[in-house]
């Protein structure tokens, strides 16, 4: 069976953004390149409205004031190091302190600014918490969880944010509005002795695709958007909320300042107002810090590890792998995977990276599993887009250096009538004896599932093959295929790991002689990748709590007759005490 079918997309767009300079639009943390940085003063300027607090006075369009309810000190003034750093932020060097016997109050600010329509806003608080634990509103437009429009707070031993949505709810089956949350524990923040204490520069930034929390620069958790931003009616509070039944809640500590725009910050404007490159968290969000094995790891905040997708290449090895929030039921339950990576060189020391693919519209429900393929001077991520309106569509994103990926248009091969519609977890391999690019990827013919082949001499016009059918009739999710050594070999990895052999790229496969599985138990989705000296890795995840959590690396051996077994990676066997 044969069919032409051609990609839609222009390289034009791949070179110029991505080859151009032959250099990286972004920093290590994520954020773009220091460049003409914007000023802070300006941005605030440019905000809805700004609160300074030397009186209650809006510095930025139509003068939002505040009215003060209780107690609470304005045009406190800050101490000469503090100063200096609320000034770098385009603060005044004045600050409210609160002591828990009053707020202030904004309504629904002036011709009702504050109550914020559409899909993007961003606000900024840069505040010095009280009392420790802490459970106290910061910065609030509550008005209780199914009617939320945007929250800010302290509680116990993380801080958080809120954004009601129109969209969002407990999952796709449930009428029940739940807003868009984030959190920040003080024990994955830089410097977590003094987190609580010192001065954070709090900012939530909701895009129209996500909401992204940012700790002192640095992008700490994240949250994915359906349907526009929801308002209220209740008022804008500082220093306490209102869940619907009037204000409640005492903040304690200082307030410099405080913004509302109307549009997403970009990463570079996020930088200026945490103090610049020099003040900000390196870090990206799946680094704690320490320099941790990979061995048995999870990422910090309430993140987890799905299905892994590893790769090497110049002596670096990529673990790349989704990175799973609410155990699969991010964004009423599509997933909201995305890809991300770390790099290593020995299996020891690891460096984590931004994301490859990230979620940046709306409409994907996730970005899916597939494989990172070199071909001809050109990285391609090979993806699955679970599309809210399409389900699983190809696609894939280019890169020049492994690191940094630009998503090209989607999808870039679709199947004939007999295919079910959906068509994901892409495997992509060379063969040199016809010169061709195999494609795999899951989907069923003809009621059978089964793994559709696709071949390319450019990664441009495609030809569909006869299907390659596994053990059953159920789909054989996740495919990956390798050479090692004379033998070719194919897995399923969401069939518990099953594996075939062959003398050939293509097949015919058999059965192994012994055990047919790799990564037996609770580990799910095994997929390998070449090391020195002639090495296989696997990598997998633990399902123990559902799906999404902790990392595993073992390596493979590989008998006479092309059987496999495996056994633990050396380099990442971790330190015991003494005996």
């Amino acid at each position: 069976m044969k069919m032409g079918i051609r990609c839609t997309f222009s390289f034009l767009l791949v070179f110029g953004a991505v080859f151009g300079n032959g250099s990286s639009l972004f920093s290590p943390n994520g954020v773009f390149a220091a460049g003409s940085e914007p000023r802070p003063a300006d941005l605030l300027k440019e905000a809805v409205s700004v609160w300074h607090f030397v009186d209650l006075n809006d510095s930025a369009g139509a003068n939002s004031i505040l009215k003060m309810h209780g107690i609470v000190e304005l045009n406190v003034e800050l101490s000469d190091s503090e100063r200096s750093a609320s000034l770098e932020r385009g603060g005044d060097g004045k600050t409210a302190r609160f002591g828990g016997k009053g707020f202030l109050s904004a309504g629904q600010g002036a011709n009702g600014e504050l109550n914020l329509s559409g899909r993007e806003l961003t606000f900024y608080v840069r505040a010095k918490l009280g009392e420790i634990p802490v459970s106290f509103p910061i910065f609030s437009k509550h008005g209780g969880h199914a009617n939320m429009a945007y929250n800010l707070f302290a509680f116990e031993d993380y801080v958080g944010v809120e954004i009601g949505t129109t969209g969002n709810k407990v999952n796709r089956k449930s009428e029940t509005a739940v807003p868009m949350s984030s959190q920040a524990r003080f024990s994955e923040m830089r410097g977590p002795e003094t987190a609580p204490h010192r001065w954070l520069d709090l900012i939530c930034r909701v895009d129209g695709a996500k909401m992204e929390f940012f700790v002192d620069g640095r992008c700490v958790d994240e949250d994915f958007m359906l349907g526009d931003l929801k308002q209220n009616d209740v008022p804008l509070l500082i220093g306490a909320q209102d869940t619907g039944n009037g204000p409640s809640g005492r903040f304690l500590g200082e307030i410099d300042t405080a913004a509302v725009w109307d549009r997403a910050l970009s990463n570079e404007e996020i930088l200026a107002l945490s103090g610049g490159p020099k003040a900000v968290d390196p870090r990206e969000r799946t680094d704690r810090g320490n320099g941790e094995n990979l061995q048995y790891w999870c990422p910090p905040n309430a993140y987890g590890v799905g299905d892994c997708m590893p790769f090497s290449k110049d002596g670096v090895f990529h673990f790349v792998y989704l990175l799973d929030k609410k155990r699969h039921g991010a964004k009423n339950g599509w997933g909201a995977h995305q890809w991300i990576q770390a790099t290593s060189t020995d299996l020891v020391n690891w460096t984590h990276q931004p994301f490859l693919v990230p979620i940046t519209d709306q409409n994907e429900g996730s970005i899916c599993t597939g494989s990172l393929f070199f071909f001809r001077g050109i990285y391609y991520a090979l993806y699955a887009n679970r599309s809210l309106d399409e389900g699983g569509k190809l696609a894939y994103a280019v890169s020049s250096d492994g690191i940094h990926f630009v998503k090209q248009e989607e999808p870039f091969v679709s199947l004939p009538e007999g295919y079910s519609g959906s068509l994901r977890d892409p495997a992509a391999f060379y063969s040199e004896e016809d010169g061709l690019v195999h494609l795999y990827a899951t989907t069923t013919y003809r009621g059978r599932g089964c793994w559709a082949h696709i071949v390319t001499q450019d990664m441009k016009n495609w030809e569909l093959r006869d299907p390659l059918y596994f053990r059953t009739n159920k789909e054989p999710e996740c495919p990956d295929w390798f050479q090692w050594g004379r033998y070719f070999y194919s897995i399923a990895g969401l069939e518990d790991g099953i594996y075939r052999i062959a003398e050939s790229p293509a097949g015919p496969w058999r059965l192994p002689s012994g055990n047919e599985r790799i990564g037996q138990g609770i580990l799910r989705v095994p997929k390998t990748a070449p090391w020195k000296d002639g090495r296989r890795i696997v990598t997998a995840f633990t399902e123990q709590r559902g799906y999404g959590g902790d990392a595993v690396f073992h390596e493979l051996v590989q008998l006479e007759d092309g059987v496999l077994g495996e056994k633990f990676v050396p380099e990442m066997i971790p330190a015991s005490g003494e005996a």
